[in-house]
């Protein structure tokens, strides 16, 4: 197995395309990753992790309108060296069966299309155009980062059972039977008025008291924690 990180055309040059290495033996397995992947008209271009967020909408619906948002961990690497993964261990099964090689291709930007493909599907199917609202969810509410008297944590209601749960633990029960907020999709288009009263609720209260409540309502619920801490 051949596992080369370089666009399809310098693989050319150097001799190390899936022609060149099959000719010096005929069952060799050749995986690539590239930025763009090869046939395309950006194929001979250099890209990093952020240029896969950038391109595949998933930066657009992060952060704000007027500051996308680049995620820190680089998602989109890890991303295709797992799928490389996969097609190499399924081309090394293929080959135990046949004899024969393959090539195995990702690109960055397939790799971060891919995982971003509900909200690209939804785009092309309901001209949604959706933009980002910052850690707000948009498909339920509440489902946000909230201050609290001593840190920060994120709260995330979807669904009605759970959305019930929050509203007795608010005493907001009224909002119940109130239409703006009768579905997850309602309350996420009237969202600003759900995570206010959260808000509200979580300020008067320290980080531990806001999740021992929440975890006690079997409201999903986390702290918000620096990387020392998480370690």
């Amino acid at each position: 197995v051949v596992v080369a990180n370089l666009p399809p055309q310098t693989l050319v040059a150097m001799g190390l395309d899936y022609e060149s290495l099959k000719a010096i033996k005929q069952d060799i397995i050749l995986t690539t990753n590239s930025a763009f992947g090869s046939g395309g008209p950006y194929s001979d271009r250099v890209g990093f992790d952020g240029i896969g967020q950038a391109m595949s909408g998933a930066m657009y619906l992060s952060g704000c309108p007027d500051q996308p948002q680049k995620i820190y961990p680089p998602y989109v690497d890890f991303g295709t060296a797992l799928y490389s993964t996969l097609g190499t261990l399924a081309a090394l099964m293929e080959r135990r069966q046949t004899g024969k090689g393959a090539m195995v291709e990702t690109s960055l930007l397939r790799t971060a299309i891919s995982f971003n493909n509900a909200a690209l599907i939804e785009q092309s199917t309901t001209q949604i155009n959706r933009v980002g609202t910052g850690n707000r969810g948009q498909i339920g509410a509440p489902i946000d980062t909230f201050k609290t008297k001593d840190g920060c944590i994120l709260i995330q209601v979807i669904g009605q059972p759970l959305f019930k749960r929050w509203a007795d633990l608010m005493g907001e029960t009224r909002w119940l039977a109130d239409p703006r907020f009768s579905t997850d999709e309602k309350r996420g288009e009237n969202r600003d008025e759900i995570c206010e009263r959260t808000q509200t609720w979580c300020s008067s209260r320290s980080t531990d008291d806001c999740l021992k409540l929440l975890s006690e309502a079997r409201i999903p619920c986390g702290p918000i924690l620096s990387p020392q801490a998480t370690i």
